[in-house]
């Protein structure tokens, strides 16, 4: 796995990164002892951040992994901190992708059953992560979040609850990534099924009231996907 360790003490992040080095979980180590930006790091595609929550910034670690979770980064965070009084109660307010909670000088135990179970859930948590890139960089996007996809002049469009996402690329390559409960309805729409609200022979009316046509080309593909959908869920 990939990890990256947010530290401004230097002493104690280069202490932690020889600990990894030493466990063959980790194959990439890189520290972040200085300017410390939630854009860099959703952007290298880490599988974990050993995140410090009190840095000598105006943002603490909190505040960090906040900005991670909103921009959709699948990391997990591991908060450090030699003062736990201090944060303890903080640390599940805002939204995180938080793992766990290491009191420093890390326990050598702790860490192993950390990135232990951090490996095992990641197996399963990489099948629901989709793929894009943004800018120039891969990143993932939660498919849980993602209601329906549409595409059209080299763009592709992802549908959520809240925001939709526009990033370059095409349905064919996106449909590659994509589990079962997704499905192909027409040539521009790929629908997720758990958020379908209506559907009728022509037409699907989605969880946000958007009506999207069935294809007719699509029409009897779709029906035994969306018949093996519901069949799972009984």
């Amino acid at each position: 796995m990939r990890a990256a360790i947010c530290d401004d003490d230097q002493i104690f992040a280069f202490d932690l990164r020889d600990k990894l080095k030493a466990n063959k979980k980790v194959r990439t180590i890189d520290l972040y002892t200085k300017e410390i930006s939630a854009k860099v790091l959703a952007e290298e595609g880490y599988d974990v951040i050993f995140m410090d929550i009190d840095l000598e910034s105006e943002k603490t670690g909190i505040h960090i992994a906040s900005e991670l979770f909103e921009m959709h980064c699948p990391a997990k965070i591991l908060f450090m901190t030699l003062y736990t009084e201090k944060f303890v109660q903080q640390i599940f307010l805002p939204d995180t992708n938080v793992e766990g909670f290491l009191i420093k000088p890390v326990s050598d135990k702790l860490l192993e059953q950390h990135l232990e179970k951090i490996l095992e859930r990641g197996k399963t948590l990489r099948k629901r992560i989709l793929r894009v890139k943004s800018n120039g960089s891969d990143r993932g996007v939660p498919m849980d979040d993602i209601m329906y996809i549409g595409s059209g002049n080299h763009v592709v469009d992802l549908y959520m609850k809240e925001k939709i996402e526009s990033v370059p690329g095409n349905l064919k390559d996106l449909e590659k990534q994509l589990p079962a409960d997704f499905a192909r309805c027409q040539k521009c729409y790929i629908v997720n099924m758990r958020y379908i609200k209506v559907r009728t022979a022509q037409k699907l009316v989605m969880e946000d009231d958007t009506t999207i046509t069935i294809g007719r080309f699509y029409s009897n593909g779709f029906r035994e996907k969306y018949q093996e959908y519901v069949s799972s869920k009984l």
